[in-house]
């Protein structure tokens, strides 16, 4: 419910607040005192475009803040929530200056036009003849038809879009291995390739160690005999010259001779002579590679065009061995998920066929409930245009289907589905006998426009989500006795929704439960709006000076009164 809007520095508004209550607001007031004024504020304070000559004369900026309270409307809040807004109460605030700049915060969030705007036009829906109009929306014509059929139905819908999406999926999942198939082969021959390329030679990290070893020794085997001669003559001693060995058994000998003497000399002398052991096992170690170390030519170019392979290979998939071979796994993997798309072709072609007879099934039942429940709504919708003056009124529902070469076949034709099924719909009437019928859009007169917009409306009002409807000027072109049937209407409507109407008629004032009264004034050569809620008394004399007249008479009162009680009788009051 729409609680109040303050509206600063806009147009002749420099400073107004205006509350609003549950059921039917009216707003009255001379002509040109501001009413279609503070609409088209509620509208921009929404969301709607601004243009620079809606600011004040002499202002920077006009801030416009609108409070709503949602409390009780679960699937209001519901959608806030996937917004991420978690409030009962939501407080628009809408700040432009004259430079063009803006700021748009809901509860003090600050949020980019698209949402602020898309938050707005759910919470409100502005009926006049400057402000855009949801009902003319060709394109939420189905989601009214569906809403009105009921929750079952739309689980239905439900159904089939969950189903339409999951084969939008499978079709474009067929459609992407199929137009890369030439592509996918050829990247399939790559990888056999490279697979057979790398096993074939039977790489490890060991292999190519053990060959960089045994090719660094061939390549120093001089210098290798020679290290080794001289290690060996050091230790064992050449010609005349001891060895380490002979020094070391020397000194053992000398330690044996002192032994009685210090009892350390003993110690000394078995680690010498454990010394002298290892040295004799090196020694012969020694003797043995030395001996075993030889060259061979063949052995080292077998080595060296076995490490051009490891070469060739870390050249092409890596800079060492792991990455070669890790390049090898990543490739069979990827040449397995290949295999495995050209046989998922033929699993998708089966679902997307399941899918497709699921969705013609479903699709035929959308398509008679429809059919069937478009009849009950022209029938509704011109009953409600009879009592609103229009009894030769036709009201159709037009059934639309989009054919598309590569949709499905339904009912021998090849359609595009789309989230709601089958088929489009959109709502033309006839006014008057001999014409004929047209798109809501296309009516021309603003008076049998406003009366269209109310039977909707009335219908729908108790499965359409806006909790706030607002009618600016819909008595526009019609008399007292219309008016009054006007009036019956926006009170029943409001039963279920929110309803504000601007009027010129006191024969739809009289049913307002809330009263509202706009005057304009001139003071020090500017031009100010003020708003008043009126009360039962202050009722009586704005009907009464509706009624017309240059002064307010005793019989112009009298009238007055006796349309309120027609009103509060309406409301069981």
């Amino acid at each position: 419910m729409l609680k109040n809007l303050t509206v600063k520095n806009f147009a002749i508004i420099e400073d107004l607040s205006v509350e609003f209550e549950k059921g039917l607001n009216v707003i009255t007031g001379e002509t040109g005192s501001g009413k279609s004024i503070l609409i088209t504020a509620l509208g921009v304070a929404l969301g709607n475009k601004f243009s620079k000559d809606m600011l004040r004369e002499g202002e920077d900026k006009s801030i416009l803040t609108v409070t709503f309270d949602i409390s009780e409307n679960k699937r209001l809040k519901k959608y806030l929530i996937d917004k991420g807004i978690d409030d009962d109460i939501l407080f628009f605030q809408r700040e432009i200056t004259k430079d063009g700049k803006q700021k748009l915060k809901i509860n003090g969030m600050v949020l980019p036009y698209s949402i602020y705007r898309e938050i707005g036009e759910v919470l409100v829906d502005i009926h006049g003849q400057h402000e855009p109009q949801s009902l003319l929306d060709k394109n939420k014509h189905l989601e009214l038809l569906d809403r009105f059929i009921g929750d079952d139905f739309l689980l239905k819908r439900d159904e089939f879009n969950k189903k339409l999406t999951r084969y939008k999926e499978i079709t474009n999942e067929i459609e992407e291995i199929l137009t890369k198939k030439e592509e996918r082969e050829r990247r399939r021959d790559y990888l056999t390739f490279v697979i057979n390329e790398i096993e074939k030679e039977k790489i490890s990290e060991e292999e190519e160690k053990e060959l960089l070893s045994k090719r660094e020794i061939l390549k120093n085997v001089s210098k290798l005999k020679e290290t080794y001669n001289e290690i060996f003559q050091d230790l064992e001693g050449f010609d005349e010259n001891e060895g380490a060995v002979d020094k070391i058994t020397k000194s053992i000998k000398k330690l044996e001779n002192i032994e009685t003497i210090d009892k350390l000399s003993s110690k000394f002398k078995n680690e010498l002579s454990e010394i002298e052991i290892k040295i004799s096992e090196i020694l012969n170690q020694i003797k043995i590679r030395k001996e075993e170390i030889e060259y061979s030519p063949d052995e080292l170019e077998i080595i060296e065009e076995r490490l051009k392979i490891y070469d060739d290979l870390k050249r092409k998939y890596g800079k060492d061995v792991q990455e070669v071979i890790n390049f090898l796994e990543e490739s069979k993997k990827e040449l397995k998920n290949l295999d495995i798309s050209f046989e998922r072709v033929e699993e998708l072609k089966k679902e997307k066929e399941i899918l497709e007879n699921e969705l013609i099934e479903i699709g035929k039942c959308l398509r008679e409930r429809r059919v069937e429940k478009a009849k009950e709504l022209e029938k509704y919708i011109e009953e409600e245009l009879s009592t609103l003056a229009m009894e030769k009124a036709k009201f159709f529902v037009k059934f639309f289907e989009e054919e598309d070469e590569d949709g499905i076949k339904f009912n021998e034709k090849i359609l595009k589905p789309n989230q709601y099924g089958f088929e489009k719909i959109e709502f033309f009437i006839s006014p008057n006998p001999g014409e004929s019928e047209k798109p809501l859009i296309k009516i021309a007169s603003g008076g049998e426009l406003s009366r269209v917009m109310l039977s909707i409306r009335t219908i729908f009002g108790k499965v359409d989500e806006i909790p706030c409807i607002v009618f600016d000027e819909i008595d526009q072109g019609i008399g007292g006795r219309v008016g009054e049937m006007i009036g019956r209407k926006l009170l029943e409507l409001s039963k279920n929704v929110q309803v504000i109407s601007i009027t010129h008629l006191p024969q739809i004032a009289s049913f307002g439960d809330n009263h509202i009264q706009l005057m304009k004034s001139v003071s020090g050569e500017r031009t100010y709006l003020t708003a008043k809620t009126l009360n039962e008394e202050e009722k009586v004399y704005e009907i009464a000076r509706m009624l017309g007249g240059v002064e307010i008479t005793e019989s112009a009162v009298n009238h007055a009164k006796e349309l309120l009680s027609i009103g509060r009788e309406a409301k069981g009051v």
